[in-house]
């Protein structure tokens, strides 16, 4: 009974000396609690947005392989393209960033109503870039790469009809 009762002794001490130097480095760190809790919070969401995007990006992932004919390769622009054909149409970079290759009409489409951003290194090739965060832009990515693919079918078969 003694002993129980060092022990609660003890550990009360102990969560006193943590309490005093936790709220010794929140003085120091000039931290209020308020800003140290909002602080874990931000991080939380981080953490939750960073899941949601790698659920997004397995989303995308699946509605490409659902495509018939496409073949995952390895690409110098990314480790992860998605080729129809000879046709690179889309590959990440990262978890949350796709860059998609639409027709001229369709990138202009597609930046006019701000569903895909302007492609950093080769926009006149007709590619775009889309930041994948939200439901709305995960499925505005989907229709984006549905329209690569039948760009990419569509030329295919006019390059056939040529022949």
């Amino acid at each position: 009974m003694c002993e129980q009762f060092k022990c609660g002794v003890h550990f009360a001490a102990i969560e006193i000396h943590s309490r005093t130097i936790r709220s010794q480095f929140l003085h120091i760190s000039g931290l209020t609690r308020l800003n140290m809790e909002n602080a874990l919070l931000d991080k939380e969401e981080t953490i939750n947005i960073n899941y949601m995007a790698l659920n997004f990006q397995e989303e995308i992932r699946s509605f490409i392989r659902s495509l018939p004919d496409i073949e995952l390769k390895h690409d110098p622009m990314s480790e992860e393209a998605y080729f129809y054909g000879s046709r690179n149409f889309a590959h990440f970079h990262g978890p949350r960033h796709i860059d998609i290759r639409l027709s001229k009409s369709q990138q202009a489409e597609a930046l006019r109503t701000h569903i895909a951003l302007h492609h950093q290194y080769a926009p006149q090739a007709g590619w775009v870039s889309c930041v994948i965060e939200t439901v709305e832009q995960a499925e505005n990515t989907k229709q984006l790469i549905r329209q690569a693919f039948d760009t990419c079918v569509s030329l295919k078969t006019r390059s056939k009809l040529a022949k």
